[in-house]
């Protein structure tokens, strides 16, 4: 079974808190009516985010995981929590995950992010797509005991691979898995190191099928205040929200790319940078 599953990340701040609830109405929106899969009608086997939020000196004061078993459309606690934060907030990065299984039981430990720690730095990640997770297990030296996601492997890998993050360790190390993709890489990663504060948040873009389904789309409205990026699903619904005018769509995210956002201290959106590059 293929696994198809919805991702929006949000990097605002309090004067695009309505511009972001718009983002995440359209995710609810794309989580219950799927247009892209003919055999997927909706992502209904849970969901999760991972929000961070930055207090008045620019540094990280909160990071909240919430996962949920049930469809992000029918939990209202959990959506309007999501939705305090980001109106409660003078800055904030967000990932968000809503999911149709494919490995795994659907329960609350294989709903998306995935946390990962032990290290001088923690890593939550999300992933749409499904890997090969008998070879996955394979470089982890591990056997399988009960039904794990494979995305909990994937991220499990990488940590193992990174001992400090930065753009090329994580390239490497998603790349050197690259070919154990069945239907997408897909994958959201936010990276915090304890120490100095830095935190990162690193997207690989990579799929074998279906390419009008799993493309991403990055809308950058830094002057505004906001910077998004999400699945092509979310973007047809923002669409139906905003302003015709607007670009809503904004750069597609090209197959086989990543993208890389470095946030060291001083998380300004207008003027926070980013890279895309080949993995």
């Amino acid at each position: 079974m293929k696994v198809v599953c919805r991702i929006a990340v949000i990097l605002g701040d309090k004067s695009s808190s309505d511009m972001a609830i718009d983002v995440l109405r359209a995710f609810i929106s794309a989580s219950k009516s799927e247009i892209f899969s003919e055999r997927i009608k909706s992502h209904k086997d849970g969901w999760g985010y991972v929000a961070m939020t930055f207090r008045d000196d620019q540094r990280p004061i909160s990071v909240v995981m919430y996962k949920s078993a049930a469809p992000v459309f029918s939990d209202v606690m959990g959506v309007k929590q999501l939705e305090e934060i980001i109106r409660g907030s003078e800055r904030y990065i967000i990932v968000m995950h809503s999911r149709a299984a494919s490995y795994g039981r659907r329960n609350v430990h294989n709903a998306h992010p995935f946390h990962l720690s032990g290290k001088e730095y923690d890593m939550w990640i999300v992933h749409n797509g499904t890997m090969y997770r008998e070879r996955l297990l394979e470089l982890l030296n591990k056997k399988l005991v009960g039904e794990i996601s494979d995305t909990y492997f994937l991220g499990e890998y990488v940590y193992r691979s990174v001992d400090s993050p930065c753009v090329q360790s994580l390239v490497n190390a998603f790349s050197s898995v690259k070919g154990l993709t069945k239907s997408a890489m897909i994958t959201v990663s936010l990276l915090y190191e304890q120490e100095d504060e830095k935190v990162h948040l690193f997207v690989t873009n990579y799929y074998t099928k279906n390419g009008k389904y799993y493309t991403l789309y990055l809308l950058d409205m830094r002057d505004e205040g906001l910077l998004a990026l999400y699945s092509s699903t979310v973007g047809h619904y923002l669409a139906r929200t905003l302003d015709p005018s607007k670009d809503v769509l904004g750069q597609e995210i090209s197959n086989g790319k990543y993208l890389y956002t470095l946030v060291p201290g001083n998380f300004d959106v207008k003027v926070l940078t980013y890279v895309v590059g080949p993995l």
